[in-house]
């Protein structure tokens, strides 16, 4: 069992909120399975239930490109928000 798991849909997306604006990303959209913020360029799309982050940004040989990174825990997210290209060995784009 995943440890996101023991928390409510509603408790994630609060860690989440506090994350986001602890790095100064403003949350730009959110409905029951997604959490959705902007920084700059850069659009984090965190599907809640699946702890996936979905990170749109420009990348200086590829262009604007979306990276997936799935089965993710809360101490990578917090990377995430931090920095947006950090290498987690768990993305595709």
């Amino acid at each position: 069992m995943q440890p996101h798991l023991k928390y409510t849909p509603t408790m994630c997306k609060e860690i989440l909120r506090l994350y986001a604006r602890f790095h100064n990303w403003n949350e730009i959209e959110s409905d029951q399975k997604t959490i959705t913020f902007k920084r700059g360029n850069c659009i984090l799309n965190i599907i809640v239930p699946e702890l996936t982050a979905l990170t749109t940004l420009d990348h200086k040989k590829r262009g604007r490109k979306t990276l997936e990174r799935h089965g993710l825990d809360y101490d990578i997210i917090k990377e995430i928000f931090k920095n947006p290209r950090v290498h987690t060995g768990k993305g595709v784009y």
